[in-house]
C-alpha cells in the first residue's frame, strides 16, 4: 500500500468523523428543543465544529489551487529569514497545544461533575453509569478534536503563513524602493532594479488576488460564526429575562405567602440575564465585539508607527 493510499483512507476516516460529530449533535440538540437554554448553550458549543467543519470542507475544494499558489511561491526565489520561519511553525504549535489545554480543560471538567461536554446522540444512556459518561465524552473528544480543531488550526496556519509572508515581501519592496538613489552613473542599473520591483510588487498583488479567491469562503464563515454567536447569546439574554417578566404577569396575588417569597426570589434572580462570556471577562455582545475591533485597530496603529 503505497504512502498515498494509506493517506487516502486516513483523509477520508476523519471526514466520515467530522460528518458523524454533525449528526450526533444535531440529533442531541434537537431532544432539548423544548428547554431554550439548555438548546443555546448546546448550539454555542456545537457552532464551533461547525464553524471548524465549513472551513475545512472549502479548503478541500480549494486544495489544488492552493497548491498551485504555493509550488509559484516556492520557486519564485523570495527569500524567507528563518526567524520567521521559526515563528511560524511556534505560532501553528503554541495555539495548538493551547487549544489542547483548553478543551482537556473542559472535558476534565464535565467528567467531574458528571455531565456531557456537548449534548449529543449515542446508542445508550451517558448518565446510566461512570463508564458510559466517559465513552459518550470520549466519542465527542474522538469526533471533535483530529476531525474538526486540528485541522482546522493547520488551514488556519497556512493562511496565518501566507499572508506573513505577503507582508514580509512588502515590507522586502518598500526598503527596496527607499534604497534607490538616482545618479548618471547608476542610471542603467537603477531602472533594471526599479523593473524588478515592479514586476515583484505585480506577482505579490496577484499572490494576494489568489489568495483572497481561495480562502473568501474561510472568511465568510468566520464572520457568520461570530454573528451568530453574537446572536445566540442576546437571544439568551432576551428569552432569560422574559422569566420575570412572565413571573410578575402570573396571578401571584392569590398564592400562599410562602410561594409568594419563592416567586420574588425567582424574579430577582431572573432579572440578572444569563449570558455568555469570554474567559469571563467579558461579555459576548455587540458591545465587546465592537470594543475588540476597536482595540485592535488601536494596537496596529500603535506597532504601525514603530515600524515606520
Amino acid at each position: 500500500m503505497t504512502p498515498s493510499t494509506v493517506y487516502k483512507i486516513y483523509e477520508i476516516t476523519l471526514h466520515i468523523l467530522a460528518i458523524i460529530y454533525v449528526i450526533i449533535t444535531g440529533i442531541g440538540t434537537f431532544q432539548f428543543k423544548h428547554d431554550t437554554l439548555v438548546l443555546m448553550a448546546n448550539l454555542d458549543k456545537t457552532l464551533v465544529a461547525y464553524n471548524f467543519g465549513l472551513k475545512i470542507f472549502f479548503f478541500v475544494i480549494k486544495r489544488s489551487q492552493l497548491q498551485k499558489l504555493i509550488n509559484e511561491i516556492k520557486y519564485s526565489g523570495d527569500k524567507v529569514s528563518e526567524e520567521r520561519v521559526k515563528f511560524m511553525s511556534a505560532h501553528i504549535i503554541f495555539i495548538t497545544i493551547l487549544s489542547t489545554i483548553i478543551v482537556s480543560i473542559f472535558c476534565f471538567l464535565a467528567q467531574y461533575h458528571g455531565e456531557m461536554t456537548v449534548e449529543l446522540w449515542v446508542p445508550f444512556d451517558p448518565m446510566d453509569s461512570k463508564i458510559n459518561l466517559i465513552l459518550a465524552n470520549q466519542i465527542a473528544a474522538i469526533t471533535f478534536v483530529v476531525p474538526h480543531m486540528y485541522r482546522a488550526f493547520a488551514v488556519q496556519g497556512i493562511v496565518c503563513t501566507l499572508i506573513m509572508y505577503l507582508c514580509d515581501q512588502l515590507d522586502e519592496l518598500q526598503e527596496r524602493i527607499r534604497s534607490l538613489v538616482h545618479s548618471t552613473d547608476n542610471e542603467s542599473a537603477m531602472r533594471v532594479e526599479f523593473t524588478q520591483i515592479i514586476k515583484k510588487h505585480v506577482r505579490l498583488m496577484r499572490y494576494s488576488n489568489t489568495l483572497t479567491n481561495i480562502f473568501k469562503e474561510f472568511f465568510l464563515i468566520q464572520n457568520l460564526a461570530v454573528t451568530i454567536e453574537l446572536c445566540l447569546n442576546a437571544l439568551m439574554v432576551i428569552v432569560s429575562e422574559g422569566v420575570a417578566l412572565a413571573a410578575y404577569q402570573s396571578a401571584w396575588t392569590s398564592w400562599p405567602s410562602d410561594l409568594q417569597r419563592d416567586l420574588l426570589t425567582v424574579i430577582r434572580a431572573a432579572q440578572k440575564p444569563l449570558k455568555l462570556s469570554a474567559g469571563g471577562m467579558a461579555t459576548m455582545c455587540i458591545q465587546t465585539y465592537s470594543q475588540a475591533l476597536y482595540n485592535a485597530y488601536s494596537i496596529f496603529a500603535v506597532l504601525n508607527d514603530v515600524v515606520e
